[in-house]
């Protein structure tokens, strides 16, 4: 340990901006290894939380444009149905993915999240690990999934990067708070979408800032940023403590914590005690026009809908939220539907969307 890290030595100091270290003393030498297993021995895990509908998956879509080899990533997909539309969106792409679907990653899934990982890793060989989550999953329980002695092992989380609309954040923060404040509150930095209403995103940023006041709050295009850069080389993860955490949850310890003693937290209510989903395939079809009108006279309730409709003229995209619809052709050929919601009555909803 000791000759390779002399070994290494300059390009430690390099990369950590050091000017001096005394190789000689035991604890820099416990460091520096520590330094190395976790920057070219453990594989780095990317998390991208947002509630329903925020922009997930076309933030992952933007990180992937900027990797070279595309075979060497995996994606680990939780969405909170059965259909999961958004792994036929990526799968496009020549990426790894691997889905857990009907649930979060929280309590009850733990297991399965770490088993499925494990054993893709066992498979294959990747340099970056995505996850992206449940639109209704709280971003507390995915970190504390990825901190267990079998995961830290071999991959390690070096960024939880949280989507936001910012046009309904003030609502999702009175109705789901307790969803939406965890996203916000475990965020290494907030990535703002939806952002029509000037007065709107100007609320919604004092209310981020009140969540979670150390984390940087971006309002710029995508576009103008690298955004596989800033996530591996400007972004810092942020410390919380017990004065700055707003994430509702109980600490024992009165120094950093959220990413560090997610173990002391409560979980409170589980997505599906509090959201309903479902997902449709037998979908009769309409033109572009009516599946407009059709999502446009939705209730409320219906938080999120998102899938691959029939037209009379090819396929179409659909991505429905509580303030917009945007239908988009679309190469996809599995036709499903899955909504996302509260108070839904799927019997009305299959007599509308289904073939009779």
């Amino acid at each position: 340990c000791f000759y390779f890290t002399n070994s290494i030595y300059s390009l430690y100091a390099t990369q950590s901006h050091l000017m001096y270290t005394n190789l000689y003393d035991m604890d820099n030498i416990c460091y520096i290894c520590v330094y190395l297993k976790e920057s070219f021995m453990s594989i780095p895990i990317t998390i991208i939380s947002g509630f329903l509908g925020a922009g997930k998956t076309t933030f992952l879509q933007q990180i992937l444009k900027y990797h070279s080899d595309l075979s060497r990533i995996l994606i680990i997909e939780n969405d909170f149905g059965q259909v999961n539309f958004d792994t036929q969106l990526l799968g496009t792409t020549g990426v790894n993915i691997r889905e857990l679907t009907s649930g979060c990653i929280c309590c009850s899934l733990q297991g399965d999240f770490k088993t499925a990982l494990l054993q893709t890793l066992d498979q294959l060989d990747v340099d970056a690990i995505y996850i992206e989550t449940s639109g209704v999953g709280k971003l507390s329980d995915i970190l504390s999934a990825c901190e267990s002695p079998e995961i830290t092992a071999i991959a390690h989380v070096q960024a939880a990067i949280t989507i936001i609309d910012a046009t309904n954040a003030p609502l999702f923060i009175r109705n789901f708070g307790e969803f939406f404040k965890d996203q916000v509150a475990h965020g290494d930095a907030l990535f703002l979408t939806h952002q029509e209403l000037p007065e709107q995103v100007e609320l919604t940023i004092n209310l981020l800032r009140e969540l979670n006041p150390s984390a940087p709050i971006h309002t710029e295009d995508w576009a103008d940023i690298n955004v596989l850069e800033y996530i591996t080389e400007s972004l810092q993860p942020t410390v919380y403590s017990e004065e700055t955490c707003h994430c509702d949850h109980h600490h024992e310890h009165n120094h950093e914590c959220c990413h560090e003693h997610h173990s002391a937290h409560h979980h409170g209510h589980s997505a599906d005690h509090v959201f309903s989903t479902f997902s449709f395939t037998d979908i009769a079809p309409r033109s572009e026009e009516q599946w407009a009108n059709y999502f446009k006279d939705l209730p409320s309730t219906i938080l999120r809908a998102k899938g691959v409709l029939p037209t009379d003229t090819g396929n179409v995209e659909i991505q429905h939220g509580l303030n917009y619809t945007n239908i988009t052709p679309t190469e996809l050929s599995t036709i499903g539907l899955t909504v996302i919601g509260t108070d839904i009555h799927q019997a009305e909803l299959a007599n509308e969307l289904c073939h009779q």
